[in-house]
């Protein structure tokens, strides 16, 4: 650094040499993300900027914050998840470095998909069964449950069947998802 040293009536000095060395240092931008939800096997979706701490004068921040650094909750299990998200492509310029605030993750579970068939049938004293079909999710240990009046329910094993020859009656089955991830399902069919 060259000084100039002016003053009214007088020559001015300048220095020969530098008088000193000033280093300038990248400024700290703290970025704030908002929470963010998905739903259970759903992509994450992309992060918004909730705050930004840090930036001098008239400077911005521009660009959008990056993925998840590191393994990505899957599961609804310990929800809201807290992660760590790169800074993708924000900038405030080279006079910044930007530095992201671990994040929310809340993963929500998804909705599980099952349905049965209304049976109709003759009379003949042997139980008939009401199968439920489920097309959301596959692949996954899923609970059965069944009930004729919604208040007793029946584990699958221990279901009495039904035999009643003189009404039509609604038998209700619920599907859960023992890990969580898959809301509960209830749904009838009719005997």
């Amino acid at each position: 650094v060259h000084v100039a040293v002016v003053a009214e009536g007088y020559e001015t000095f300048v220095s020969s040499g530098p008088l000193a060395t000033v280093t300038v240092t990248q400024r700290v931008v703290t970025v704030t993300l908002n929470e963010t939800n998905k739903t259970y096997g759903a992509a994450t979706p992309d992060w918004t900027v909730k705050g930004v701490d840090g930036l001098v004068g008239t400077d911005v921040l521009a660009g959008d914050p990056g993925a998840i650094v590191g393994d990505e909750p899957t599961d609804v299990s310990g929800s809201p998840h807290e992660v760590t998200v790169g800074p993708g492509t924000l900038s405030a310029g080279d006079n910044y470095v930007i530095v992201v605030k671990p994040a929310k993750l809340t993963v929500d579970p998804a909705p599980i998909t099952a349905s049965a068939d209304d049976v109709t049938k003759e009379y003949d004293g042997i139980s008939t069964n009401v199968v439920v079909t489920v097309t959301e999710p596959t692949g996954v240990e899923l609970v059965f449950e069944y009930s004729y009046d919604r208040e007793t329910w029946f584990a699958e094993d221990d279901f009495p069947g039904y035999v009643n020859p003189t009404n039509e009656t609604p038998v209700w089955f619920a599907v859960t998802d023992p890990a969580g991830n898959y809301l509960p399902a209830t749904n009838s069919a009719s005997v």
